[in-house]
């Protein structure tokens, strides 16, 4: 019997599949899987705060690589920063990303080398209920941020002169 595969960016182990299509993101299938899942939910649920931009952020920057293009990384990086420090919601996010994409066309590439394992979309999809979803994301979000520890200055300056500019 063969070993489930696991997911590069989570360390989630399920599914029989291998990796999902890596100009996606960099995942497993059924990492990937339930990711759709979840955005799914989050989209259907129409909130003001739009909870929805900051699973997409999360997951991203989670499950990021060489193969994704600039602007994903950062802008979910960004997204993260604007959430847990800013205050942001994620409708504010998903406007500060539209202006960010008209005033900068060329974006850096962020590489982070280690999964981040401590919460997968697993743990958030499989935990949904309306009292601990926000917080579970909120939870997630810092998890995240803080595997990026060492670029928080970069993608702040990034941020900041992005919107000077």
């Amino acid at each position: 019997m063969s070993q489930s595969p696991t997911c590069p960016g989570c360390g989630l182990k399920g599914g029989n599949s291998d990796l999902a299509d890596s100009t996606t993101c960099h995942s497993s299938r059924y990492c990937w899987e339930l990711y759709q899942e979840l955005i799914l939910y989050t989209f259907s649920l129409g909130d003001n705060d739009f909870i929805h931009q900051h699973v997409i952020d999360a997951y991203t920057a989670q499950h990021s690589s060489p193969e994704l293009k600039g602007i994903q990384i950062s802008f979910a990086l960004i997204g993260i920063y604007l959430y847990l420090e800013q205050h942001y919601s994620g409708r504010a996010v998903q406007q500060a990303h539209r202006r960010l994409a008209e005033k900068r066309k060329q974006w850096p590439t962020f590489i982070h080398s280690q999964p981040v394992t401590e919460i997968t979309v697993q743990n958030i999809l499989f935990e949904i209920n309306k009292d601990t979803f926000m917080a579970s994301v909120y939870n997630w979000s810092e998890v995240v941020w803080q595997a990026w520890a060492a670029d928080h200055t970069t993608i702040i300056d990034l941020y900041d002169t992005s919107v000077d500019d």
